[in-house]
């Protein structure tokens, strides 16, 4: 039973782990897209919560914003606790890769 409970504690560090690196790899690489090979889109706040921080008080969360691109839909993290469903905003991504996507701020 030791050994189980090990090997599921290490499951569960990779995973986390895995999540993170893949996260920051996606950031970096949406970071070194040139502007010229970005295309602008409206997007779609819609309802699917993303939790900010590990604050049990607060339950501070941004939604989501979809897409459409060739018939594929492509979802992200706002980061705006501002924005309520069925919102807009400006979204850009990359031409070749439209998963490599990011808002629109309106410092942009």
């Amino acid at each position: 039973m030791k050994k189980i409970k090990e090997l599921l504690a290490c499951v569960v560090i990779l995973f986390i782990f895995g999540f993170a690196g893949y996260k920051i790899y996606v950031r970096h690489k949406t970071n070194q897209v040139k502007e010229s090979d970005f295309i602008y889109i409206k997007a779609v706040i819609v309802n699917e919560k993303n939790y900010m921080g590990n604050n049990p008080v607060t339950q501070a969360f941004s939604y989501s914003y979809m897409f459409v691109v060739n018939g594929t839909t492509y979802k992200d993290n706002a980061h705006d606790p501002n924005l309520k469903i069925g919102d807009s905003i400006d979204v850009k991504y990359a031409r070749d890769n439209p998963s490599l996507n990011k808002p629109v701020h309106p410092t942009e």
